[in-house]
């Protein structure tokens, strides 16, 4: 990562750090006493919205008091982070947000401000959102090996179709071809179902996409697994092999859903959020809840949370840069 980035990330540490010093703890006790929003940059339905409304379902039952899933669309997820730095920094607003709004989108929006990486910080995350590679079903490769022995027989001769540039399913299927050393050319489309529709019609030779997009696609026949981004099989669909076990060991490559809240939010508040999502991802009706939709249950806190922010801004900026992209 570079000098700027990683000074980027040791900000946003000090921020968290200086938002929890000095904190009065009465608040751990009240909190709650009105509605909370929960913001997604994303629209209905999407790989965010999804452990979102999972876990406000499960939050409002917690607290008997209202947590609400609010859409807020548009501009690669910066509406949602600017709605969320003009709320109060009481914790009545959280923000529910995807991977990449955070460790791809310094390196390929010009309108991303620093401000958006320092003055929001990093609550839990929340959950995998897998990505999977799938082919036509009449595609010569069926493995992870057998696809990488063609795409080196025919350089730049396969396809892989994917949600758009820039984002995470392009950077996973960059990642794929780096460490697979293989050149494979990128199709973007307008959303994740033009993707899928893409590899199920043969127009392209892959396609990246969610778990949730693939099920039904494999389930009538029009595409085969590959692989999956995940160091594991998922519970969901325990008979997809991992891209690692299918020809390229170690790979690992997930997108994730995070929480994340105002610089300048109490200690207690920040505490007790924590403690709440911790307790509520460790329900087994939610983990259920959750895997039935493609997610993976994945609780992570603190600095643990914050290394891993850091670690993909590091692997998608180097990505990001040898690959010249910019999407405004």
């Amino acid at each position: 990562m570079s000098r700027i980035r990683l000074s980027t990330f040791a900000a946003l540490l000090a921020a968290a750090t200086a938002c929890l010093a000095g904190a009065p703890t009465s608040a751990q006790g009240t909190y709650p006493d009105k509605p909370v929003r929960l913001l997604v940059g994303r629209p209905p339905g999407g790989v965010a919205d999804i452990p979102a409304r999972v876990l406000a379902q499960h939050l409002s039952e917690r607290w008997k008091e209202q947590a609400i899933v609010e859409n807020r669309p548009g501009a690669s997820g910066e509406i949602a982070i600017r709605a969320t730095l003009q709320a109060p920094a009481d914790g009545s607003t959280l923000l529910v947000a995807a991977d990449s709004d955070f460790t791809i989108n310094p390196f390929v929006l010009k309108s991303w401000e620093p401000s958006f990486g320092t003055d929001i910080i990093p609550i839990a995350r929340l959950a995998f959102n897998p990505v999977v590679l799938v082919a036509p079903a009449n595609a010569p490769y069926s493995t992870v090996r057998q696809l990488i022995e063609a795409a080196k027989a025919d350089p730049g001769g396969i396809t892989f179709a994917t949600a758009g540039v820039g984002s995470s399913p392009h950077l996973v299927g960059e990642y794929f071809g780096s460490r697979a050393g293989i050149d494979i050319r990128h199709i973007p489309y307008r959303g994740g179902p033009g993707a899928a529709s893409a590899a199920a019609g043969g127009h392209v030779g892959l396609a990246v996409i969610a778990v949730s997009s693939a099920a039904p696609l494999v389930q009538s026949g029009s595409v085969k697994i590959i692989g999956l981004s995940t160091k594991s099989r998922l519970a969901s669909h325990p008979d997809w092999p991992t891209i690692a076990e299918g020809g390229l060991p170690g790979f690992e490559s997930n997108m994730w859903t995070g929480l994340f809240v105002r610089a300048g939010t109490p200690t207690a508040v920040v505490e007790k959020l924590r403690a709440d999502v911790s307790a509520v991802l460790a329900d087994p009706a939610v983990i259920k809840q959750l895997e039935d939709v493609g997610a993976v249950p994945a609780p992570l806190f603190g600095k643990e949370f914050e290394a891993e922010v850091a670690g993909d801004s590091e692997r998608n900026g180097a990505l990001v840069r040898r690959l010249h992209i910019v999407t405004d």
